[in-house]
Order: structure tokens, then sequence, then C-alpha cells
């Protein structure tokens, strides 16, 4: 796959589930790639959220994506994710990926991609629980 396959296919899903959450209610962990605005990562489990990380990003190389991270305000009053400002030794992260399609074939419901990161797509300083940075997407029709 090209750079500009990969950009629309990042872009195509309104979001990217955790495959390690995407059939558990009790948590809910996603990517949001938009090919125009404000992109986001969240991760929490049951009420607590844990982090909701806005950014912006682009595909610098081949099976690369750099976040540049923005200003990201706490979610309610007495939250864990207390919100997130960029400094220049954590404003920018540059993460290798693979896209695969058809990836899982042994799921019930197979997703018909699959998003793998090296690492996490938050912030060194942000701490996130059970993150696998593998994720799905099953198209809705």
């Amino acid at each position: 796959m090209n750079e500009r396959n990969d950009f629309k296919t990042l872009t195509a899903p309104p979001e990217w589930e955790d495959a390690m959450c995407y059939r558990d209610w009790e948590s809910r962990n996603w990517l949001r790639l938009k090919s125009e605005g404000i992109s986001d990562c969240l991760s929490s489990r049951g009420q607590t959220i844990f982090a909701c990380i806005d950014f912006k990003f682009e595909i610098s190389a081949p099976n690369t994506l750099k976040l540049t991270y923005l200003e990201s305000p706490a979610i309610g009053e007495g939250r864990v994710f207390k919100g997130f400002t960029p400094t220049e030794s954590n404003s920018t992260k540059e993460i290798t990926y693979r896209l695969v399609e058809n990836g899982m074939p042994d799921r019930i419901y197979e997703p018909h991609w699959i998003l793998t990161l090296d690492e996490s797509p938050f912030p060194e300083s942000i701490y996130v629980p059970e993150h696998s940075f593998v994720y799905v997407y099953f198209p809705k029709d």
C-alpha cells in the first residue's frame, strides 16, 4: 500500500477501536484519525477516562505516523484525566504502523482492517492502562 492509499484508509473509519477492548462494554479505547481538523485518542474503563488527547497527524514516511499533540482539556470535574499541555519535549511523536486488510479471520466478527502501532499513540507522560496498540475497524454497512 502506498502513503496516499494509507491516508485514505486511516481516515475512513469514524474511529479505530482497540482490539483488546472492542467487545468489552466496560472499556472504550479508540484512535480517531481525521483527514482535516483535530484527531484524538481516548482510553477509558467504566466511568473513568484515563486520557483523551487531541493531535494533528501526517504520514511522515512510509508506515510512519507523525503525531503533533495539541492542548487537551480535562474532562469533567474530579476525573482521572486532568488535561494535557504539550511541551517542547513531548509535543510530537513518530510511530511505525502496519495496516492489514482482513487480518483476524479467526474472530466471530471479522474486522475489515487491522492497524498495529509499534507504541502508544499517547504522549510519554500520559498513563493509560491495558492498551494493546492494535486497532480494528468494522464497516457499519
